[in-house]
């Protein structure tokens, strides 16, 4: 039995199981690291599209907003970045990401 267990773990390791692979098909790594280095968005918009997914998140009082797009595919993550004057609540006019 334990040489079943390291044969199918080596197996798993081999094809991509336990290593970024898994994370890389969404923007899940990306959006943990956003949220590690500035914690909580003020907002967050949300499309969906079948397999094409676009998150936005929000800071407004630091005045930065990060696009994450991807389409279930490996490594299919992008992110665009755009900056804006600080305030403390969502603009009348929200800026279009990537502008």
């Amino acid at each position: 039995m334990k040489k079943r267990y390291i044969i199918l773990l080596t197996a798993l390791m081999l094809a991509g199981c336990g290593s970024d692979r898994i994370v890389s098909v969404d923007c899940g790594q990306e959006i943990e690291d956003l949220e590690d280095e500035l914690g909580n968005p003020d907002e967050i918009e949300t499309f969906t599209a079948g397999r094409y997914y676009q998150y936005t998140w929000w800071y407004y009082r630091l005045g930065f907003a990060r696009t994450f797009t991807w389409d279930g595919g490996y490594n299919s993550c992008k992110t665009t970045d755009q900056t804006f004057p600080p305030n403390q609540g969502r603009p009348a006019t929200t800026p279009t990401p990537g502008a």
